[in-house]
């Protein structure tokens, strides 16, 4: 387990896969009448937050930066669960340089513009049935209703934002 200070006070990040870990996490939390000790996962958002700020090193930018990831995180932890939007599999932070990289499902054919676009010309080509097509645009749509569910607005709805897994089944990203 790993400490990290906040205006909060202490948060101790425990590794979230580990069942020894969140056992001891458990029984901490048991005997701890005030709810004083407080627990992220390292694989969650918090942790990411906690590594981002504190590799900023008083950068101003750094720590806006760090900030605007760290809120993308918890957006795509809050909304992961709706339908055909892409869930978050996890958070990996680079030990050395601190670099974060989101962990999302593998979608086997890409995005639909490249599911669509004819890699040996500029002009698109039927590559898919038009049935096919009509459900990623049912499957787009409720992914869109699932976000303003949560009062989220998708500024960027596009074919190469709709990735497609191996099954033909369409997600958000």
């Amino acid at each position: 387990m790993t400490t990290a200070v906040s205006a909060e006070g202490p948060l101790l990040l425990y590794d979230g896969v580990c069942a020894l870990c969140n056992g001891a996490m458990r029984t901490v939390l048991k005997r701890d009448p005030t709810g004083a000790a407080r627990f992220a996962p390292l694989q969650g958002a918090t942790a990411a937050a906690v590594a981002l700020k504190s590799n900023g090193g008083g950068d101003p930018l750094l720590a806006a930066t760090a900030e605007m990831v760290a809120g993308e995180i918890r957006l795509m932890e809050r909304v992961g669960g709706k339908p055909h939007v892409l869930p978050l599999e996890g958070v990996f932070v680079s030990r050395a340089t601190r670099e974060v990289a989101l962990v999302l499902p593998f979608m086997a054919h890409g995005s639909l513009y490249d599911l669509l676009l004819d890699a040996q010309s500029p002009s698109y080509r039927p590559s898919v049935s038009m049935n096919a097509l009509v459900r990623f645009a049912l499957q787009a749509a409720d992914g869109v209703r699932g976000l303003h569910e949560e009062a989220v607005i998708h500024r960027d709805l596009a074919c190469r934002n709709l990735l497609v897994r191996a099954c033909l089944r369409g997600w958000m990203d």
